[in-house]
């Protein structure tokens, strides 16, 4: 359902979510051939692909683990896009899963015991109020989260 979405992004993809350990395995893998989103980062210089999660300490073990897993991977990004690749940390748990890209956003709550993938959610364009709104909150936790991923 992402990809098509992803494959038009020209300036942001911007995420949020419980670990987003999905979203970096699906889309920005530089070990597979299938890696949408750094194709898009090479082909658009200007693009910043931003990944948002909760601080350690608010994840599950399992959570942990899969993020923990992707550490080389994250590294890979990291050295080649510099700042264009990066992940925050916010303070609290997860409540809302979502992704935002130059002119659309989709966006669910996150149930306990329940993977994001098999949560309902609503996919809008990002000019709407609704979408508007996620993207302020997105923009605002950015700002105040910590760079440390």
């Amino acid at each position: 359902y992402y990809r098509p979405i992803l494959a038009k992004a020209e300036s942001r993809v911007s995420v949020m979510g419980s670990s987003c350990t999905r979203f970096i395995s699906d889309f920005l893998d530089p070990d597979t051939d299938d890696h949408v989103l750094i194709e898009r980062l090479r082909l658009f210089p200007e693009m910043r692909v931003q990944i948002l999660v909760p601080q350690s300490r608010r994840m599950d073990a399992a959570t942990k683990r899969k993020l923990g897993d992707l550490g080389s991977k994250i590294e890979k990004l990291k050295a080649e896009f510099k700042d264009r690749f990066e992940m925050r940390e916010f303070s609290y748990e997860a409540r809302h899963s979502f992704v935002i890209t130059d002119t659309e956003l989709i966006a669910g709550p996150i149930f306990e015991g329940t993977e994001s993938k098999n949560s309902p959610a609503v996919h809008v364009s990002a000019s709407t109020p609704f979408a508007e709104k996620y993207i302020k909150h997105f923009d605002t936790v950015w700002d105040r989260s910590d760079g440390k991923k």
